[in-house]
């Protein structure tokens, strides 16, 4: 018998099947949409920490709540953060921040504090001073995400900048050191053109007296003479001093010489004696060293440098406080220089640092760090080596040892009698008249003529005139020594050879090259009457 069913009673159509097959496919795919969604949320974030791990900048991120939901190593690093340790508002509010005038941020100022509160802040210079007493610089920005009118999340990024300030100050020091240099250059010049004629004209006072009194001189004869010693003694001060400041503001290299570094020390101490006087006193005692090769301005440097390094070695001025200056000869034949100081000494953990640059225990601003780093270089430049040996709390010594030169010294026998004096004529060129009547006075036993500008001179060899010697100053105003020296090279080659260059000083780079280039003679001021004299007849003896 068959099954009966209702006529309201319908089978699941196709249609019905097919839609809930969709329903389900849709449900499918959303869930897929959803993890592959959760699954690129959470690659985006890894993408974003390795991002910001790589950065050498920090950055720290708070949710509104003031939850830090992201800190990089590079916060870490320069906030000083060891990794183990969770970085929150107790660890940022201890933070040590400071305005570039030392004066303490307030806590709702610091960069995140400022973002939490809807402020923004870019690029805003600030210390960070660490545990230590370690200052560095940085530089923070600021900002911050809202949603409906709250903060949602606080980002602070900072860039640690202390070694590009510190490369900054650096430069701006060496440009004010070239400046000074370069002024310290000019003033020597222009002390030497008076120094010259004052010490000259002393020294031809002192022969005239000495040539006067006789074997029984007076008593006001040797009173004149003795004032004449004291203002000669007080003018070769004055030289020395100038000297050092020609010799330590060169700028160009100077060829090698064979030189004894004692005189060199002693000039080195003149140069940093105002930063010595007040802090100790200072002892020599100079042995028997052989003569080194050297650039006498860069090793002068070194002097210079570990004086004055000794010098701030002292807290206080008290009058135990001693440098002691020692030279001596070590086993292998070379030159030894010791500067020891009684001063605080320096740490065992620092010594073996001090000689790399930019290494420093000074408070900012009072050093470079690259004084001893330049002094390592320069020594071991001239094949040398230079270390250092200390107690902290006693004394500090540095040893700088330097290979014999391999030139010989040169010795002048003295002749027994005098050679009898060749007269000739000479021409001085110098724009400063008092050179000219103290040149003339020097080479009296001579024809001498004085003109004050090249042009004058040029005017005398169009006339026909030569000369045995041509004494010309190298800078002039109009036409200077070198152009004089360039016009006779091209009409009166035999009277360039005989042009001697009389200068104080303060060379542009190109007359440096040209000096360097001419193999004529070149007398500084102040000058010697006894070695003019000697260079005069030098050039008359050779003549044809």
């Amino acid at each position: 018998m068959g099954v009966y069913r209702s006529s309201t009673e319908t089978l699941p159509s196709e249609g019905f099947g097919a839609e809930l097959r969709a329903v389900n496919e849709s449900l499918v795919f959303s869930i897929l949409r959803e993890r592959e969604s959760l699954e690129s949320a959470e690659r985006e974030r890894a993408q974003l920490k390795a991002l910001l791990g790589a950065l050498h900048d920090g950055v720290v991120i708070a949710d509104g709540e003031g939850r830090i939901v992201m800190a990089n190593e590079g916060a870490r690093r320069i906030m000083g953060i060891a990794s183990g340790v969770d970085i929150d508002w107790d660890n940022l509010l201890s933070l040590d921040m400071r305005w570039p005038t030392m004066a303490p941020i307030p806590r709702e100022e610091l960069p995140l504090s400022r973002a939490m509160h809807g402020g923004r802040l870019a690029d805003a210079e600030m210390l960070l001073v660490r545990p230590g007493g370690e200052v560095r610089r940085l530089m923070a920005s600021c900002t911050n995400t809202q949603e409906e009118g709250k903060v949602a999340l606080a980002i602070m990024v900072f860039r640690d900048i202390t070694e590009r300030r510190n490369l900054e100050d650096r430069l701006a020091r060496s440009e004010r050191l070239a400046a000074i240099g370069t002024l310290a250059a000019g003033v020597a010049h222009e002390i030497n053109n008076p120094l010259a004629y004052v010490l000259s004209n002393v020294e031809l006072g002192l022969e005239e007296i000495r040539a006067m009194r006789g074997d029984a001189p007076s008593h006001s004869m040797v009173e004149l003479e003795a004032m004449l010693m004291d203002a000669q003694l007080g003018a070769e001060r004055v030289r020395k001093i100038v000297a050092a400041l020609k010799t330590f503001s060169r700028s160009r290299e100077a060829p090698r010489a064979a030189i004894d570094v004692r005189p060199l020390l002693e000039l080195a101490v003149n140069m940093a004696f105002n930063q010595i006087r007040h802090r100790a006193r200072v002892v020599k005692n100079y042995g028997p060293v052989p003569l080194i090769e050297a650039d006498d301005a860069q090793l002068g440097q070194v002097f210079i440098n570990l004086l004055v390094n000794a010098a701030q070695a002292f807290p206080a001025s008290v009058d135990s406080n001693e440098i002691r200056i020692v030279t001596s000869t070590d086993e292998r034949g070379s030159a030894v220089i010791e500067i020891q100081d009684t001063g605080r000494g320096i740490a065992a953990e620092c010594l073996p640092h001090i000689f790399e640059p930019f290494f420093t225990t000074k408070a900012i601003g009072d050093g470079t760090g690259l004084g001893l780093s330049i002094c390592r270089n320069i020594v071991m430049g001239m094949g040398g080596e230079i270390t250092a040996s200390s107690q902290p709390g006693t004394a500090t010594t540095f040893r700088v040892v330097l290979p014999p030169s391999v030139r010989k010294r040169e010795l002048f026998a003295a002749p027994a009698v005098a050679a009898p004096i060749q007269k000739g004529t000479v021409l001085v060129v110098d724009d400063e008249p008092a050179i000219g009547v103290t040149l003339r006075r020097i080479l009296k036993d001579h024809d001498v003529t004085v003109v004050t500008s090249a042009t004058s001179a040029l005017e005398l060899f169009t006339a026909g005139k030569t000369f045995d010697v041509i004494l010309s100053d190298v800078t002039m105003p109009g036409k200077s020594g070198i152009d004089l020296y360039n016009e006779l090279a091209r009409t009166a080659p035999k009277q360039a050879a005989r042009l001697v260059f009389i200068s104080g000083g303060a060379f542009t780079s190109a007359a440096t090259a040209f000096l360097e280039r001419v193999p004529n003679e070149l007398v500084d001021k102040p000058f010697n009457a006894e070695a003019v004299r000697s260079l005069v007849q030098t050039f008359i003896k050779s003549r044809e």
